[in-house]
């Protein structure tokens, strides 16, 4: 996770009925580039003004200087092997982590290697190719989001409906779909590329778009940009009722980190909960108003919700868009959910270190994706806390990952 930004633009405000021009919106070659180069950093470590997140550090009680580059200095060497961004990203010069909590940490460079050592690259495309992933849970009788189309120019699919152009995808757009849709590449991670879409009605070729007004040729053109990788065009979720009350009318999903050992058994041992608010769209928590919140593992109970990181970082007591207090809220279906995450995670025993979201939606839980190892940094920022406990130390040896 890097600095947060915002690709999605704001909600029109309520009452504003009148569909717009189409033309001011997001959806053009411009705003694809700005995304794959937002992909790249996320892949990576953090990146911070380091010199100026230690004033900021200074001024907050930290270490002193000398005592945060020797931190620095240590675990960069250490089994974690976290860069001088992360120590500050993670806030661990706050005086409450001691040597041995500092250690538990991991960074991007440690969790590269630890991922490919447990989990078999010949398995990757089943969490990578999202049309892939659809068709084998589906196959498996697991509960997914229902494909109702798929805009590629090669690929086959079974009973949705097919574009393989850009006037076939246009046609799709205008008379087959009627939404709501939620649309994302197929290769696509961390939302980025998604469009949550609704038909105008009584105005024939637009939409409503991640709450732009768009005209049906800006939109295709948009979604054409990455005709190679292809779109699925899926049923939009709605959120459980009772967490609706919580969050606001957007899906949320719980990220469940899962360990598999090499007899097929599977364990939860971290959750969160992605949260979000304002005007995003996803709640992937890079996007700048969204929190993310500990979920305590064995009762579905939000600990803390957070957003921001390093010395930004701030524990936030009452959602903002609904005004309800989160710490102590129990979220909806948690057990049916843990329970799905398992079940789903044994049909993949290879892929040992899994990271599931699941969305906790008015039908029950829904499977949304498979991660391949996952980012480990979502459980370390909302926990406060390091991953590296005995349990997964016990995990990686079992892996024949060597921690130095």
């Amino acid at each position: 996770m890097t600095a947060l930004h915002v690709i999605d633009p704001p909600v029109r405000p309520a009452g504003a009925d009148a569909p717009a021009a189409a033309t001011d919106h997001p959806f053009t070659e411009a705003a694809v580039a700005a995304e794959q180069a937002l992909a790249c950093r996320l892949d990576g470590p953090p990146v911070l003004n380091i010199g100026a997140e230690m004033r900021k550090a200074l001024g907050s009680g930290g270490r002193g200087q000398g005592a945060m580059i020797a931190d620095m200095w240590r675990l960069s060497r250490g089994p974690g092997r976290l860069t001088p961004a992360e120590y500050l990203y993670y806030r661990l010069w706050d005086q409450a982590y001691d040597r041995a909590a500092q250690a538990a940490f991991v960074g991007k460079r440690a969790q590269g290697p630890m991922h490919a050592r447990c989990n078999d690259f010949g398995w990757f495309a089943i969490a990578h190719d999202k049309l892939v992933f659809q068709a084998v849970l589906q196959g498996l009788g697991l509960p997914v989001p229902s494909l109702l189309a798929v805009y590629h120019p090669a690929r086959t699919v079974g009973l949705a409906l097919q574009a393989r152009d850009e006037d076939g995808l246009a046609t799709l757009l205008e008379r087959d779909l009627i939404g709501p849709l939620f649309a994302k590449p197929i290769d696509g991670m961390y939302s980025l590329g998604t469009v949550a879409i609704d038909r105008l009605e009584g105005t024939p070729g637009l939409f409503r778009a991640n709450g732009h007004t768009v005209a049906t040729g800006d939109l295709v053109r948009y979604f054409a940009l990455r005709r190679d990788q292809g779109y699925l065009f899926q049923e939009r979720l709605r959120v459980h009722p009772r967490l609706a009350g919580l969050i606001g009318d957007r899906l949320s999903t719980v990220r469940v980190l899962i360990l598999v050992d090499g007899h097929g058994g599977t364990e939860a041992v971290s959750v969160v909960a992605k949260l979000p608010a304002g005007a995003q769209v996803a709640d992937n928590y890079w996007r700048a108003d969204n929190l993310l919140a500990a979920v305590e593992l064995e009762t579905g109970t939000l600990v803390r919700a957070i957003n921001g990181w390093g010395a930004a970082l701030r524990v936030v007591e009452t959602h903002p868009d609904t005004g309800a207090r989160l710490a102590g809220a129990g979220l909806p279906a948690y057990d049916q959910a843990i329970a799905l995450a398992r079940q789903a995670a044994a049909a993949f025993p290879a892929i040992r270190t899994q990271s599931w979201d699941v969305a906790l939606t008015d039908k029950g839980p829904v499977l949304m994706e498979l991660n391949f190892g996952g980012d480990l940094n979502l459980h370390q920022l909302a926990h406060g806390r390091g991953v590296l406990t005995a349990r997964y130390r016990d995990h990686l040896a079992d892996c024949g990952y060597r921690i130095k």
